[in-house]
């Protein structure tokens, strides 16, 4: 009886606690935005931290030679749109979508386009 009992808590543990993996598993995208005036490393680093705070984004990574950032991001936390929202409020364009007038003027020298 003793036995028999310990097996039950035993099963009915695995059982309550296992979890359905649909359920907890995030779907993760890919995908990549021009950012044509971005021009040095700084420019680089002020994108990569600006797409970095955007909830959901899980690895962000500027390419200044291909003028490119590729972002990882969870589809159910944020969308391309919100990304390149993210961009352009920190100075510079992404893809069609031209920079925030007052954050533009507040880069250094270095970063603005002539």
């Amino acid at each position: 009886m003793k036995f028999t009992l310990i097996l039950l808590t035993i099963g009915l543990l695995f059982v309550g606690c296992s979890k359905s993996p649909e359920k907890n598993q995030v779907k993760f995208e890919t995908t990549s935005i021009k950012v044509e005036t971005a021009q040095c490393g700084s420019c680089a680093s002020a994108i990569t931290k600006a797409l970095n705070n955007v909830e959901g984004v899980q690895k962000a990574d500027v390419d200044i030679k291909k003028k490119v950032a590729t972002v990882i991001f969870a589809s159910d936390k944020t969308s391309l749109s919100h990304l390149e929202e993210a961009v352009t409020k920190a100075g510079y364009s992404a893809n069609d979508k031209k920079a925030d007038a007052a954050a533009y003027e507040k880069l250094d020298e270095c970063c603005k386009v002539e």
